[in-house]
């Protein structure tokens, strides 16, 4: 190499100076890097040739031993007189735009990255043009495949749900008309066949006339929180079937006892509407003598020293009576522990509770007589409630006593009697005291027949307080009959 001219600002940019480089020809070549040098140079002519011009850019290895980037625009033509290629380089810094190259590179990459993490796929509309632009995620979110397709506009457009597009596109339209962005969420027709939901957020851009260039926005893949929303609906849906047809009262409360959403038994069981037990508290409802024990045991679960409780007291009805309950309470938290909101059960045990009082009116005495008993014996409420029953009764029915105090006798009488039973309930006065009627019961799924001898007690004023029937199988003694009435029948002269 033999140099004719060197600007001054050659060592600017390089830091050798003129005689540097003209004391070493190979050192202005040697400081280029290693992976350019071939590539740089290789159009420069060895032999005759046109002229001609390129441009190149390497890597260059300052005086001071850092590294540039340099662009060079190269001119040459062969000079024949003296058998050498005359070469013009002008060449410029570019370490700033290749450093910035690189941070965009670096910062496209670290975006790529970011929406396949948060599945946030960006597009872009050139109206100009109507070309499409997708980024990478957008098609991943579409579940298209490598190598990803060139959509046009329409191709885009027609990736929507059908049943969403007109949605979309008087939305898209309305955005445009007013320079807003715009958001929704559809349907997305996927490239495996599968259908996805996702936001969409869109912004059109004008020029300083006024009209629309592009549309850009980000596409958010929700179908995970579709279908967990889906299944919270479906859920709550459970949940408010069952809360409004349970057969026991159930209760939502603030922290403070406030109602806020309560099912029609318990409506039903205070005689209160759901709007006006909206406006109370629990503790506006139960009665006086039960309001602290109730209070205790509500605070030490709010405190968290209990995880629920259980406990019998009373209500005040509407109309003034007593409700005796079975009140069980819990306490729904969040993640770090608040209390949300509190949740009763409530069960009516004003029967049992009343069956109880009677039965502890009785002496002991009369109670171990009846209890001594080879038949069924049972004391019942005008309502049709058991209130006693002796251990045969127990025996053959095959309930515990617990269970069976408490229950309608109705209960366990064969369907097609009921009603004849209900009759003869409604049937006992001062002049017929005693009843005996035959009615089918089922035990343990069988039916069976029996006899029932029923006397009304009354009091002072001749209502009646309780009913007390003694009974019997006759199951053998109805075949035996039968089977009498089937031989009388078949009698004939010459056998009699």
């Amino acid at each position: 190499i033999e140099y004719e001219f060197l600007s001054p600002s050659h060592e600017a940019i390089f830091g050798f100076t003129e005689a540097e480089l003209r004391a070493d020809i190979r050192l202005w070549g040697s400081r280029i890097h290693i992976d350019d040098r071939q590539q740089g140079f290789r159009l420069v002519p060895h032999g005759p040739t046109p002229p001609g011009s390129f441009v190149t850019e390497y890597r260059f290895c300052h005086k001071d031993g850092h590294w540039i980037w340099i662009s060079d625009y190269i001119t040459y033509c062969w000079n024949a007189e003296e058998s050498c290629c005359l070469v013009t380089s002008v060449g410029i810094d570019i370490s700033d735009q290749k450093q910035a190259e690189a941070r965009l590179r670096q910062s496209e990459a670290t975006l790529r990255e970011a929406q396949a993490i948060a599945h946030i796929g960006s597009w872009e509309y050139d109206a100009i043009a109507n070309t499409t632009h997708w980024s990478e995620e957008m098609f991943r979110i579409h579940r298209f495949t490598l190598p990803y397709p060139t959509l046009t506009p329409t191709a885009a457009f027609e990736t929507i749900h059908p049943d969403d597009r007109e949605g979309y596109l008087a939305l898209y339209r309305e955005s445009v008309a007013t320079g807003t962005s715009h958001k929704t969420d559809l349907r997305i027709l996927c490239g495996d066949g599968s259908i996805r939901y996702v936001e969409v957020q869109g912004k059109p851009i004008f020029d300083d006339r006024g009209q629309l260039i592009r549309l850009c926005g980000t596409v958010l893949d929700i179908t995970d929180r579709k279908q967990i929303e889906e299944a919270l609906r479906q859920s709550e849906q459970r949940f408010r079937g069952a809360f409004d047809t349970a057969a026991i009262g159930i209760c939502l409360c603030s922290v403070d006892g406030q109602f806020l959403q309560v099912n029609p038994a318990f409506c039903q069981m205070v005689g209160f509407t759901e709007a006006e037990l909206q406006t109370m508290k629990f503790q506006d409802l139960t009665h006086a003598d039960d309001l602290l024990a109730d209070l205790v045991l509500y605070q030490r679960m709010l405190t968290g020293e209990l995880p629920a409780y259980t406990l019998e007291k009373r209500y005040l009805h509407r109309s003034g009576r007593t409700v005796w309950v079975i009140l069980s309470v819990s306490m729904v938290q969040d993640w770090q522990g608040t209390p949300l909101y509190i949740v009763g059960h409530i069960q009516n045990i004003t029967i049992r509770k009343q069956a109880e009082k009677v039965l502890q009116q009785r002496p002991t005495c009369y109670l171990d007589i009846l209890e001594d008993q080879t038949a069924m014996i049972a004391l019942v409420l005008p309502s049709g409630v058991l209130t006693f029953v002796n251990e045969a009764f127990c025996t053959y029915f095959g309930l515990e006593r617990q269970t069976a105090i408490g229950r309608q006798l109705g209960q366990l009488v064969f369907g097609e009697d009921q009603e004849r039973l209900a009759k003869w309930i409604q049937s006992a006065n001062q002049a017929n005291p005693i009843v005996t009627m035959k009615i089918r019961v089922v035990v343990q799924g069988e039916v069976r027949w029996t006899q029932w001898t029923n006397r009304a007690i009354f009091d002072d004023n001749d209502q009646i307080i309780e009913y007390q029937a003694v009974g019997r199988e006759i199951d053998n003694l109805r075949r035996v009959v039968a089977g009498l009435e089937v031989k009388e029948n078949h009698t004939t002269p010459f056998s009699a």
